[in-house]
């Protein structure tokens, strides 16, 4: 991936409160014309089979990614301007495994179960850039029971676990007031999202509309109102959603 223009051109300063007063310059936002092109390898190895009734998948992935392009505190002065750009990380190197069961309990009954961890890790100037590795969640589980029956109901019940990410490992400068991690680490994003374990339903009737299939169905997201981060931020709280959908093949 080439560096794009913000990337390569983008150049400005930004204010913010201090002291109570709105300070211009206290940040200052730059691309950087020497940005070299993102280089990925990436190598996957999996298996498919059948085990009696269970259905197997497993998989392998590793990617290697030289000179990935983010945007990065660069100034280590703990007095403003603080500086950030767009700059390369030498190497990043991304690999993980994932591994899903499903079987058949009865002819209208299916369990279904998947496991997937992933980590980073990453190459850098200083430890103080060191704010993509702990983003993405490491752990993702889901369990899910699924029924169909002739008459064309069916109904779906997931569970889906998704582990805690550290958004930026950066101790120089919070964003917007947002609380640092309980473990002390102040962070620019606010901090961890932490781990939550979510359900949920769909339900789902196919009939025939004329000569071809369709499909009325409802879909509960989060089933107990359970509220969630999927990022550090105070105001990023998911509810239960619910929503119906038609579906008709033409």
């Amino acid at each position: 991936r080439n560096p794009d223009f913000i990337e390569t051109y983008y150049s400005a300063t930004m204010a913010a409160p201090v002291g109570g007063v709105i300070v211009p310059g206290v940040f200052a936002l730059s691309g950087d014309e020497s940005n070299k092109a993102e280089k990925a390898e990436n190598l996957e190895i999996g298996y498919r089979g059948l085990l009696g009734k269970l259905q197997l998948t497993t998989n392998l992935f590793y990617t290697e990614i030289e000179d990935m392009i983010v945007f990065s505190q660069t100034s280590t002065s703990l007095l403003p301007p603080y500086v950030f750009k767009h700059i390369n990380l030498p190497k990043v190197q991304e690999y993980g495994a994932e591994i899903e069961v499903e079987y058949p309990l009865l002819d209208w009954l299916t369990i279904m179960a998947n496991y997937t961890w992933y980590d980073m890790q990453e190459d850098t100037i200083s430890k103080a850039t060191r704010e993509f590795v702990g983003m993405t969640p490491k752990q993702l589980i889901n369990a899910q029971l699924r029924a169909e029956w002739e008459n064309g109901l069916s109904a779906n019940l997931m569970a889906e676990y998704t582990d805690a990410s550290q958004w930026s490992r950066t101790a120089l400068q919070s964003w917007g007031g947002y609380p640092a991690d309980p473990d002390g680490i102040t962070t620019k994003a606010g901090g961890k999202a932490d781990s939550y374990l979510i359900a949920h339903l769909r339900v789902a009737y196919e009939f025939l509309l004329g000569d071809n299939d369709a499909e009325i169905a409802l879909v509960v997201r989060n089933l107990t109102d359970k509220g969630y981060d999927d990022y550090p931020l105070s105001s990023a709280d998911i509810g239960r959603t619910i929503y119906g959908s038609f579906r008709y093949s033409f």
